[in-house]
């Protein structure tokens, strides 16, 4: 997994240090589409972020509702 520290979590959210959060979805892949990282920088209501493991990309997030908004869109495929 080159290029990705397993060790960090990311996020676009200003003045804050990410970290894992309580509610993880786990990506169909070792990556996090950017599309899915803009969709929850316009759309949570809580604090969310980035993380990787050694096979799969996930984002975490703080609040339940935006897992379920997160899970319809991506069901929508929106």
């Amino acid at each position: 997994m080159t290029g990705k520290n397993l060790y960090k979590s990311y996020s676009w959210i200003e003045d804050w240090e990410p970290q894992k959060l309580r509610h993880n979805v786990r990506m169909e892949s070792n990556g996090v589409p950017h599309t899915y990282v803009e969709w929850c920088d316009d759309n949570c209501y809580g604090k969310w972020s980035w993380h990787f493991d050694d096979d799969y990309g996930y984002i975490s997030f703080d609040y339940a509702v935006d897992v379920i908004l997160f899970k319809l869109k991506e069901f929508k495929g929106i």
